[in-house]
């Protein structure tokens, strides 16, 4: 059990450091040659940001229906 923890809060910490990189930056500079700074690779930018807020939209989604079931179906 308290390896199964121990993941868990690995795996909340890898993505809470996740999306401090992901949406601090945005938008990012996506040209090499103008900036010195940060650059980014535009596709795998835009992969991570819009996957990551696909699986927010997904998990709101399931969370909303799951809440209305309970209303809807709930014993009486």
């Amino acid at each position: 059990m308290k390896l199964f923890t121990s993941i868990l809060n690995i795996l909340f910490l890898l993505c809470l450091s996740g999306n401090v990189w992901i949406y601090s930056i945005y938008e990012p500079n996506y040209n090499k040659t103008v900036s010195r700074d940060v650059y980014c690779n535009k596709t795998l930018y835009l992969f991570a940001f819009w996957s990551t807020n696909m699986t927010y939209v997904l998990f709101g989604f399931l969370l909303f229906c799951t809440c209305c079931s309970w209303t809807l179906c709930g014993e009486n």
